[in-house]
Formats: C-alpha cells, sequence, structure tokens
C-alpha cells in the first residue's frame, strides 16, 4: 500500500516522532493544529517535494506554517546505516585466536535472543544488560538526537564455537535523521554499547577485544557511507560512542573501544581527505562512564 504523501511528525520525550499521515495538505495541516493546539511541537514533512524544494516545515506560536529551510536532496535521501543483512558480507570480522569459530552480526531481539542462547548465557546476559540498560538512563549523556532507521539500530554479535554460543556483544548505532538535525551543519553518528560477555571457558582467548574490533569496523563502514554522501552540502558528521562499564573487565573493553573509535576516526578522514572528499575532521565524542 503507497504511503501518504505528506508525514506529520511531533516531539515526545526529546525525539522526533512521526504521527499521522495525510493525502492532502489540507488534511496535514488539520491534523498538525491538534498539537500545536496543546503547545506541542510539529512539523510536516513532504515526501514527494522534488529535488530543491523545501520538503519540512513547522509552525510558529500563533500557528502558522513555516519552512524550516531543509530542501529535498538526493544525496540527503541516501544518508543511511548499512542495513544489517549487508553488514554480514562486507568482510568486517577480524580473525579468531580459535578454530571452528562463526560469528553472527543479527538485530538485537530480546525474545528470539533468549530462545536461541544456553541457560548460563541467558542468566549472566540478560542481568548484564539490564543493569546496564538502567544505570545507563542516569549515568550515559544521551545526545538530543531524532534517531533514524530505528528498525536497524540495534544489534547482536555472537559468537559460536564448534555450534555453541560462546561470546555475545550487543550495542545499538544511532544516525541524526538529516530532515529534524540538532544544528542544520551537522548530523551526529553514535555508537552506544549495552554489554559484552564471554564464556568463562573462552576468557584470556582475544574473544571480547575481536567483537569490540568488530563493532568499530561496523562504525568505520556506516561512517564512511555518510561522510561521503553529504561532503559535498556542506554537513559536518559528529560521532560518538558512549558506554558504561559496571565491572573491571568492562572498563578495559571501554576503554579498548575509546582509544580505537578516535582511531577509526582519523583513519577515515586521512582516507578519505585523500580520495578529494571535502571533510572536516572533528574530535569524537568520547562518553564512557562507570559504576565502580
Amino acid at each position: 500500500m503507497k504511503a501518504s504523501r505528506y508525514h506529520i511528525f511531533t516531539q515526545y520525550n526529546g525525539e522526533i516522532t512521526p504521527v499521522h499521515e495525510a493525502d492532502a495538505w489540507h488534511e496535514a495541516l488539520a491534523l498538525a493544529q491538534r498539537y500545536i493546539a496543546k503547545d506541542t511541537p510539529c512539523w510536516v514533512f513532504d515526501s514527494e517535494a522534488t529535488d530543491g524544494q523545501v520538503d519540512v516545515f513547522t509552525f510558529d506560536a500563533a500557528g502558522g506554517i513555516q519552512p524550516t529551510g531543509h530542501c529535498a536532496s538526493p544525496a540527503l535521501r541516501a544518508v543511511q546505516l548499512t542495513p544489517i543483512a549487508r553488514l554480514s558480507f562486507a568482510a568486517l570480522v577480524p580473525s579468531l585466536s580459535l578454530d571452528n569459530c562463526t560469528v553472527l552480526i543479527e538485530p538485537l531481539l530480546p525474545a528470539s535472543l533468549h530462545a536461541s542462547t544456553d541457560e548460563w548465557i541467558e542468566e549472566e546476559f540478560v542481568a548484564f544488560s539490564a543493569l546496564a540498560q538502567t544505570a545507563s538512563e542516569g549515568a550515559v549523556l544521551q545526545p538530543p538526537l531524532h534517531r533514524h532507521m530505528a528498525d536497524e539500530n540495534d544489534i547482536a554479535l555472537k559468537v559460536y564455537h564448534q555450534g555453541a554460543l560462546i561470546a555475545v556483544a550487543t550495542f545499538s548505532r544511532y544516525l541524526e535523521d538529516h530532515r529534524f538535525p540538532a544544528k542544520s551543519s551537522e548530523l551526529y553518528y553514535e555508537i552506544a554499547l549495552h554489554s559484552v560477555y564471554v564464556k568463562a571457558d573462552y576468557r584470556g582467548l582475544g574473544l571480547a577485544t575481536a567483537l569490540s574490533t568488530l563493532i568499530v569496523n561496523i562504525a568505520r563502514k556506516d561512517s564512511e557511507q555518510v561522510y561521503r554522501h553529504v561532503s559535498a552540502l556542506g554537513i559536518n558528521v559528529k560521532l560518538w560512542f558512549s558506554a558504561l562499564a559496571i565491572t573491571e573487565g568492562g572498563e578495559a573493553i571501554c576503554d579498548v573501544l575509546s582509544e580505537a573509535f578516535v582511531e577509526m576516526a582519523d583513519d577515515l578522514i586521512d582516507e578519505l581527505l585523500d580520495e578529494g572528499y571535502a571533510v572536516r575532521y572533528q574530535e569524537p565524542m568520547i562518553f564512557v562512564d562507570s559504576l565502580f
């Protein structure tokens, strides 16, 4: 079924969220006025605007329609996270020191994770993840972003040895929606680490480090794609890494990831500049906290 032309968005819990669609302009305005009457910020997006035309509109205090200045653009339409299915075929997995291992890159779906894991990892992993999630709400600074492509945000990396699950890393990646940027000249990309867990019998083999490397490789692929699409538009890409350590081992992993994230950004910018892309380097923003 074809989507409607006009999409109405409002701000909810700090994020800009789609709430309605309409086929006609007057219908879109009528729907938007419901929120304007309640002093709720509101936007209308014209999904069929031609290239160069303003396609996002907001409202002033009196309820009058105002263009935001955002214009339809093929380059901006191409800005997105790398689909998870494509990540699996991108040769991003580093070499492992353990033979007969398989690494899977999958959407993070709690129900399917529980159903497919052994008892040891279900108990340990779920407790770890829940604690990290609860603590991170107050301990890790969250950027004020509307997060784009929610279905592709959350990822689980699973390591299997001879068919048995032996390690898991989970994280989320967020790309700011270019239609509603916090700053018109910037787009934010963030990696938020949730957990890394290796079964006790397999620790000391570098599996946690390998999973950390894979996370950074995924961040590089996403970032490179975004940089290439926006380099000619005068938009800067700002990279974030955020995490919360709840154990000493977790703190070590956070340190490894923080350093690798910065090195990745340095290498990527140098490579793009050598290729002639008009990109500007900005130091990645690192937000790592600890519970101990």
